[in-house]
């Protein structure tokens, strides 16, 4: 909390090695989670778009993970996951 950094639009499947890409991740909430302390965001129907095009993120950004997708809300509507 507080470091500044953020996630920036992805596909986890993009970070594992495998083929056919098979996986499921799980986002666990420890506490309640909404829009005001950053509960997941994901772009609905977007995984029928296939592996989607990313660029490596720029230092700059402050991203935790090393990979962006750009112009994502062409791909569907974003939902946020209140938990």
């Amino acid at each position: 909390p507080g470091d500044g950094k953020a996630v920036a639009w992805h596909q986890d499947a993009s970070y594992w090695p495998l083929s056919p890409s098979k996986a499921i991740t799980v986002w666990l909430a420890i506490d309640d989670a909404d829009v005001e302390n950053a509960c997941m965001r994901f772009v609905a129907g977007s995984h029928h778009h296939g592996h989607m095009t990313f660029r490596p993120s720029d230092s700059s950004e402050h991203n935790v993970l090393n990979q962006t997708i750009d112009n994502v809300e062409q791909y569907g509507t974003f939902v946020d996951n209140e938990l």
